[in-house]
């Protein structure tokens, strides 16, 4: 068992990295077809689950960042989505980037991934979506529990249209799965952020006690016009389905 043992390790090694000698008795071009088929079953996880990152590299460059990924770091689960969150966290330990890695490298990885984890995250089965019907004033509110704030240093939702040439600018961004079930997002602002910070996922609260709790968090402000606020956004994170309420 203690030499079968060593015989998986041995085997594995050499399949991360050709460099690594190769188990006795196995032909060298046996090792080659099992390598080339882990690898691209491992990498075409990570093609689909970070397309626009994938976009801004060239071929081979992206072939290279695929390959450390698979020799260096120690994955602990098969399952698509958790191998999307070790490549980022692969690329989050990460001490020192290549020329050709984006400067954003990292926080689009994460704004990637937090799609593709909000995209598979089941809906909770103690919400519902609000309807025209419901008032704001009176209805409890809870915040959807498919959505996320992400918070960047640079713009990463227009890396795919202008490439790599982006500015450092502070971004804040919520994904969240629409009432289509689609994954969107909006650019919010520090007080919107507070404003969901109010809410939770479990436990109902008025729009009285967000209202009072962020006039009392932005006391610089005119009450009404905290109050107007908190109200035009509630209303639009409600049709978005960012907002809900409970069930029955």
């Amino acid at each position: 068992m203690i030499d079968f043992r060593a015989l998986q390790q041995q085997f594995m090694a050499h399949i991360r990295d050709p460099e690594k000698p190769a188990p006795q008795r196995v032909p060298a071009q046996r090792m080659a077809v099992y390598r080339e088929l882990m690898l691209n079953n491992v990498g075409s996880f990570i093609d689909s689950g970070f397309p626009v990152l994938k976009s801004l590299y060239r071929e081979a460059d992206w072939q290279a960042l695929r390959q450390r990924f698979f020799a260096q770091h120690d994955s602990h689960s098969p399952l698509f989505v958790d191998i999307a969150a070790e490549f980022l966290a692969y690329l989050n330990g990460l001490e020192q980037l290549q020329p050709h890695d984006p400067p954003y490298l990292k926080e689009l990885a994460h704004y990637e991934y937090l799609e593709l984890k909000l995209d598979v995250m089941p809906e909770a089965d103690h919400q519902q979506p609000l309807s025209v019907q419901d008032d704001l004033v009176t209805t409890p509110l809870l915040l959807n529990q498919v959505a996320e704030i992400g918070q960047y240093r640079y713009p990463v939702h227009y890396a795919a249209a202008h490439q790599c040439e982006l500015e450092p600018v502070e971004t804040l961004l919520l994904v969240y799965r629409n009432p289509e079930l689609e994954i969107a997002f909006m650019v919010v602002n520090a007080m919107t952020v507070a404003l969901l910070a109010r809410l939770s996922v479990d436990s109902p609260v008025t729009l009285g006690a967000v209202i009072s709790a962020l006039q009392q968090q932005f006391d610089q402000f005119p009450a009404e016009v905290i109050e107007q606020g908190v109200i035009q956004m509630l209303g639009q994170l409600a049709r978005c389905g960012v907002v809900v309420k409970p069930l029955g």
